[in-house]
């Protein structure tokens, strides 16, 4: 019998469905973003001003801060993949820890960031 423990089926599944919502989820977000910021406003017009009045309306923060965390979402759970194919053991298992810390690092300061840029705007 081997005590070596068995890796639930759920995980790939939940990785892959993860790497394809989040994909969906990014192309509408960045295309949206990328749309009203080069061919809505005039590109010339793109300045900290133009920011400050997006990030007055809750509907320009949400699409901001959704937009951050499926990015760090959908680049954790590639290399989480990746972590999988390339590393074994102690090592696999410590880069997977080091990535969950680092995503939720970057979730937390860019939430901090959105925080602390939209209480100066209002």
């Amino acid at each position: 019998m081997s005590t070596r423990r068995q890796r639930p089926a759920q995980v790939p599944v939940a990785n892959w469905l993860a790497v394809r919502l989040t994909g969906l989820i990014l192309t509408i977000l960045v295309l949206g973003h990328f749309a009203l910021t080069h061919f809505v406003t005039d590109v010339a017009e793109t300045d900290s001003s133009f920011v400050a009045s997006r990030w007055s309306s809750p509907l320009f923060v949400a699409w901001d801060w959704t937009m951050l965390v499926a990015a760090v979402v959908h680049g954790a759970a590639g290399l989480w993949v990746a972590m999988g194919e390339y590393a074994a053991g102690r090592r696999r298992a410590l880069l997977r820890r080091a990535l969950v810390a680092l995503s939720v690092v970057m979730i937390v300061g860019g939430t901090a960031t959105i925080a602390i840029a939209v209480m100066r705007v209002v």
